[in-house]
């Protein structure tokens, strides 16, 4: 089994990786919704701590951009092994950021996956202005 620290080196590759491709919004959301969960008291103390990594590597120069990236890693692990020591459901969380996708090419979407179960309604609705694939589970 990986240690919390290990879970998070991974996680934070994928959560810097995403502050420098563009798709930081996206896995924004994901951190939110990971923070909230396993540790409620810090989440806007760390949001905020991750955003100010964004604007850090925003401003550096391209030429020095790999070496910021390199320690913006390390402190973000730092962060995410905090959450990861939480248990061990913290630390599959943690784990799933690393597999969260981070890039976006060619105008291709990001699918985030939203899983519908057992709902129970008396109509349509379609929330979404794209395609939604909702299924009933048969049991």
């Amino acid at each position: 089994m990986s240690s919390p620290m290990e879970i998070a080196t991974m996680a934070a590759s994928a959560v810097v990786g995403a502050m420098a491709n563009g798709t930081w919004s996206y896995l924004r959301g994901r951190c939110a919704e990971l923070l909230e969960k396993h540790i409620p008291n810090r989440v806007e103390a760390l949001l905020s701590r991750l955003d100010s990594y964004k604007e850090t590597l925003e401003e550096t120069e391209p030429e020095n951009r790999q070496v910021v990236e390199t320690a913006l890693t390390k402190v973000t692990a730092r962060d995410l092994a905090e959450v990861a020591s939480q248990s061990s459901y913290a630390a599959d969380a943690v784990r799933a950021l690393a597999d969260a996708p981070t890039s976006v090419s060619g105008g291709e979407a990001v699918n985030i996956g939203t899983t519908f179960k057992n709902i129970k309604v008396g109509g349509d609705f379609n929330f979404s202005g794209r395609d939604n694939n909702i299924t009933k589970d048969k049991k």
